[in-house]
């Protein structure tokens, strides 16, 4: 079932990954795909790690360590994965966890608790698919003067995509996806073929660019998708070695394991964490991200 509020996935120019079809889909998969591969990830993994250095450091400046009274711990994971996506996603400078970045709001704001209006619209909208362009109307007028989270976070994007120049080996997402930035309606080259169920991979390999809004679109779902979905797996993480502490000793003797190695951590030394990857899995299984929309379906 496609989303009745999402935007037509073949004409619209505001269209990610996940709200794609046929040969946009797979021309979006594609590239995306090429900024997320193994050497990426690598050049990466000095980001995370530095972002890891100064959590830690944070967290002992706020005595959280000695402290016998409750943590919430998964504000603390907010903070850190909203820093991370910064580095990794965004191309941010490096940001100090005693000053959140300007987009760790707007990462909160789309996931806030308070019920708005366009909240309710989207429910009604879910229930009767057919009032969604008369609804639609209506949260533009309401939204016109103050814009929600999700406009803020695209225009927030949109600058930092505008400010970049075209470079290659960089280690940000946003700044590989650079690369492929193109005004042309791209994505129009292959709507009437999906329109007519017309199978040409030699045009879908013509069209290897990605238009401003789908970068844009792109990269605020990929960031959207990882900032509060890895906050709440590694917050029941902790939760579950917490309640299981034969577990988190296992846990520290692998980390001792590896810390033991002359090396400096990286991607190879990483991926010898066989038990901690366990224990991760093992927490997805207990606390899946999907589960509701598996219900659903």
């Amino acid at each position: 079932m496609i989303d009745p509020l999402s935007p037509n996935p073949y004409e619209s120019s505001n269209v990610h990954i996940f709200g794609a079809r046929g040969h946009r889909w797979k021309r979006i998969r594609t590239i995306t795909s090429s900024t997320l591969n193994t050497t990426k990830l690598r050049q990466m993994l000095p980001l995370i790690l530095e972002e890891m250095d100064d959590f830690i450091v944070y967290l002992l400046k706020q005595n959280v360590y000695y402290s016998d009274s409750e943590i919430d711990v998964h504000s603390l994971f907010q903070q850190l994965t909203a820093s991370v996506i910064g580095r990794c996603a965004l191309g941010l400078e490096k940001n100090a966890f005693e000053n959140p970045p300007k987009h760790f709001k707007y990462f909160k704001q789309v996931f806030g608790p308070e019920p708005t209006i366009s909240m309710d619209f989207q429910t009604f909208q879910w229930i009767i698919p057919m009032t969604t362009k008369f609804l639609s109307l209506i949260t533009d007028i309401i939204w016109k003067s103050s814009k929600n989270p999700i406009d803020k976070l695209n225009d927030f994007i949109t600058k930092l995509l505008s400010k970049k120049i075209k470079r290659k080996n960089a280690a940000d997402i946003l700044q590989n996806l650079k690369e492929f930035e193109t005004f042309d309606n791209c994505y129009l080259q292959t709507a009437k073929m999906d329109y007519n169920n017309i199978l040409n991979l030699d045009n879908s390999k013509k069209a290897e660019k990605l238009h401003t809004n789908e970068i844009i679109s792109t990269i605020r779902f990929l960031s959207i998708a990882g900032f509060d979905t890895t906050a709440n797996t590694l917050s029941f993480a902790c939760f579950l070695l917490a309640e299981n502490p034969e577990k988190l000793e296992k846990v520290f003797e692998e980390i001792d394991s590896l810390s033991k190695s002359d090396d400096k951590l990286d991607y190879d030394i990483l991926s010898e964490a066989i038990y901690i990857n366990a224990v991760l899995l093992e927490t997805l299984r207990l606390f899946p991200h999907a589960s509701m929309y598996i219900f659903i379906i």
